[in-house]
């Protein structure tokens, strides 16, 4: 995932899973009991996990929205146990761009992107999100000159229920970008970075 910002351990392929449990969104106030919970480790596995599953699947991040979106009786594939690392800073056509892990706590990215003299335009005062979920649900615009985090967007992989990956950038694929990468709900496939 590349998002504009601005200046101010080899893992097996093999998904953890466990059975049916309890699963809540962080206020309690969305709750339910998957068939299975998937905890992948890398992109391999989180491939695997999803092109293996059968039926529905939902995926959260640290499943701090309001809204029922990852509430689901069939597979969960939770993104806690994904790795959250800053990958690349790069320059292209007058932007700093930052390649990050998807899977990343907003603290941890902020704290990586500061050791490099950037940040996000705007950010809420609850970090614990996971980068993918805020991108997904819209996190936290304030107005037109500081929309939300997915605003910052630039390109990112995608993850399809084959196990594809797809790239949507501005070059690749622009419609996907805008159309379907964009704050999607987690309808669009899950981000993987």
């Amino acid at each position: 995932m590349s998002l504009n910002a601005t200046a101010p351990r080899t893992l097996d392929a093999t998904p953890q899973t466990s059975a049916a449990s309890d699963w809540e969104n962080w206020s309690g106030s969305v709750k339910a009991r998957p068939r299975h919970i998937w905890h992948p480790e890398s992109e391999a596995a989180l491939r695997q996990g999803i092109a293996g599953s059968t039926g529905a699947v939902r995926v959260c991040g640290a499943g701090h929205s309001f809204t029922s979106l990852c509430a689901t009786d069939e597979t969960l594939i939770s993104l806690v146990n994904m790795p959250g690392d800053l990958l690349e800073v790069r320059q292209l056509g007058g932007e700093t761009l930052a390649r990050l892990q998807a899977g990343a706590s907003l603290n941890r990215v902020s704290r990586a992107l500061l050791s490099q003299g950037l940040a996000f335009k705007n950010l809420g005062d609850i970090d614990v999100q996971s980068l993918a979920g805020a991108m997904m649900t819209a996190t936290h615009g304030t107005g037109q000159s500081l929309p939300c985090v997915s605003a910052e967007l630039r390109s990112l992989r995608l993850i399809t229920a084959s196990g594809e990956v797809i790239v949507a950038d501005g070059a690749t694929d622009p419609d996907l970008l805008e159309r379907g990468a964009r704050v999607p709900g987690g309808a669009g496939g899950c981000d993987a970075g």
